[in-house]
């Protein structure tokens, strides 16, 4: 499961009554250690409850999913689907509605999820509409109905406060209306300098036009109130709140909104200057972020990577290898082992790549420093053992690089993983964090490769 799905889902899940706060102690069958087990006969209420339980016992922070908390939300995930098929020709009524929802939807059962939510919703006096809409949310993008997920949306800003559940779930549905961008294509129109990306009616990047119009006012009021989004199980932090709002800033420059872009980016550094957002631990994301902002469309700060090709057998004093830029697009993917996510994203963006079928050769680089795993560039013979491993377990059409920390920098990388684009000029196209879900990896190969679309054409777009 994506990690922004997944954040967005549990926030939602954990919000059930009495879970968080009195975590139950159910007793599994002895085979529901590794498998799920048999269905025990249990209401709705409890069921969740079971189904959950092997996360609730794993999870060792908020909002900090380890590999083990990843392990028992699938064992988790596989209880929930078999209570879910045992109780879905029930017929339930008021609050176990919700419960059934909720425990259909963490089972990915999202048929009948579905059902019960929308009955939920239809039910009087329904004491807990809000999270019965962030659930529907997350069914319509799993079934690509992203007009329906678009519509609870619009209910959930209009009818109550905006919190970090209502953020997290606009940004799980822009994540995903990026894997749809085909829908556009380049103009050049009356009086425009350059081409443009102008979305064809019904593309993804005209439905992220109107999810980022949607979101951006939460997001200035919220930096204006202080920088933190807060419900009792989940957080966005004021870096979040500058990364989406910088988002929003370059969907307004991608589709020619010059001034619009360039007037959005002084307001968030305005109100950035705030004391209470300066003083806090997000002031050195937010800088960053700033920064990535502005190499979008500018030369690289390097002309080239200089370190040593990791590999799984390599010799005691490897020679120095070198990855220039010039001449071919390069993907630099900044990798680290205390990212676990690093692996699979790395892997998942090689395949999306191949599928792309690029029409000019590709450089595909993973990037690694000592720093990034222990913040110090002084070697550690035991951290570079298990880089070899790291490496030999990619394809081998990925190399990679472990580098001075000062060269991954240079790109204002603050985070790992994060991805650079660099065209067969030395232009940085697109550059930041990249936490492998499908739209990010789609955003990736998209300024790497281009759209799927026609030749670029002057005059008026398709259907206009």
């Amino acid at each position: 499961m994506p990690r922004l799905a997944a954040f967005f889902l549990l926030s939602v899940l954990c919000a059930a009554p009495g879970l968080a706060q009195n975590p139950p102690q159910a007793t599994p069958p002895a085979d529901a250690k590794d498998t799920g087990g048999d269905v025990p006969n249990l209401p709705p209420v409890e069921a969740y409850r079971y189904a959950m339980q092997p996360f609730v016992d794993a999870r060792s922070a908020p909002n900090d999913l380890t590999d083990a908390d990843e392990w028992a939300l699938g064992l988790g995930a596989t209880r929930a689907m078999k209570e879910c098929e045992a109780l879905k020709s029930t017929k339930f009524e008021g609050e176990d509605l919700l419960a059934m929802g909720r425990l259909c939807v963490f089972g990915q059962d999202f048929g009948p999820a579905q059902d019960v939510l929308v009955d939920y919703l239809n039910t009087p006096k329904a004491a807990d509409i809000k999270d019965a809409r962030l659930l529907l949310t997350r069914i319509f993008v799993h079934m690509q109905s992203l007009t329906a997920a678009e519509s609870q949306l619009d209910s959930l800003t209009s009818d109550f406060p905006y919190d970090a559940d209502i953020h997290w779930a606009i940004d799980q549905v822009i994540d995903y209306a990026a894997t749809q961008v085909e829908g556009t294509m380049r103009v050049k129109l009356a009086g425009d300098k350059d081409y443009r990306t102008v979305p064809i009616p019904g593309g993804g990047l005209d439905l992220i036009t109107r999810l980022n119009a949607m979101q951006l006012p939460f997001i200035l009021k919220a930096l204006t109130d202080g920088g933190t989004l807060k419900t009792a199980d989940s957080t966005v932090d004021a870096a979040t709140l500058v990364r989406d709002g910088l988002r929003c800033a370059d969907n307004l420059r991608t589709t020619g909104k010059t001034k619009e872009a360039a007037d959005l980016v002084e307001q968030l550094k305005t109100l950035t200057m705030a004391p209470t957002i300066m003083q806090s631990a997000s002031e050195p994301g937010i800088e960053a972020a700033f920064q990535r902002y502005m190499l979008a469309g500018k030369p690289s700060p390097l002309s080239e990577l200089r370190g040593v090709l990791v590999t799984k057998t390599m010799p005691p004093a490897p020679p120095p290898a070198i990855r220039r830029f010039a001449g071919h697009t390069t993907i630099l993917v900044a990798v680290s082992l205390a990212a676990p996510q690093s692996h699979d994203s790395l892997v998942k963006l090689s395949q999306a790549l191949e599928k792309a079928k690029p029409e000019k050769p590709v450089q595909l680089l993973g990037v690694t420093s000592y720093a990034s795993m222990d913040g110090s560039d002084d070697p550690v013979p035991s951290v570079l053992q298990t880089l070899q491993l790291f490496a030999g377990s990619l394809p081998p059409t990925i190399p990679l690089l472990l580098v001075p920390d000062r060269q991954i920098r240079a790109f204002a990388i603050d985070a790992i993983p994060a991805a650079v684009v660099i065209d067969p000029a030395g232009k940085v196209t697109w550059v930041n964090l990249f936490p492998g879900t499908d739209g990010s990896i789609a955003t990736v190969v998209r300024a790497a490769v281009g759209p799927v679309q026609p030749a670029e054409t002057a005059g008026t777009p398709a259907g206009r």
